[in-house]
């Protein structure tokens, strides 16, 4: 049970999603990534640095201890980072960019 009881303590989040403001600025050279609360900069680097000539062009802001953006060298490369790592398909994605409302 204790052992359970840490599995579920690690999969908490630390904070709450960065709420996109209405006044936001749209940054299409970046990703913006959730529940990244156990990862460091190294380890989002290195998840996405076959996406960059160098791991080093990427650059990784973190907005709070959970949520982090990840600058690309490009608007191209960052596209290609958020296609080829998503979980849905490119059909699908495509329904939820017309479901999505800011402000």
């Amino acid at each position: 049970m204790l052992k359970l009881k840490r599995r579920l303590e690690f999969a908490k989040h630390k904070e709450a999603p960065k709420p996109i403001e209405k006044d936001s600025q749209i940054l299409l050279d970046s990703i913006y990534l959730y529940g990244v609360d156990y990862m460091s900069t190294f380890d989002i680097k290195s998840y996405f640095e076959r996406f960059a000539s160098d791991k080093e062009a990427l650059v990784v802001n973190w907005l709070n201890d959970s949520s982090c953006l990840v600058k690309f060298e490009s608007e191209e490369k960052a596209k290609q980072a958020y296609v080829d790592s998503s979980l849905t398909s490119a059909k699908e994605q495509e329904g939820v960019s017309k479901k999505l409302h800011i402000g």
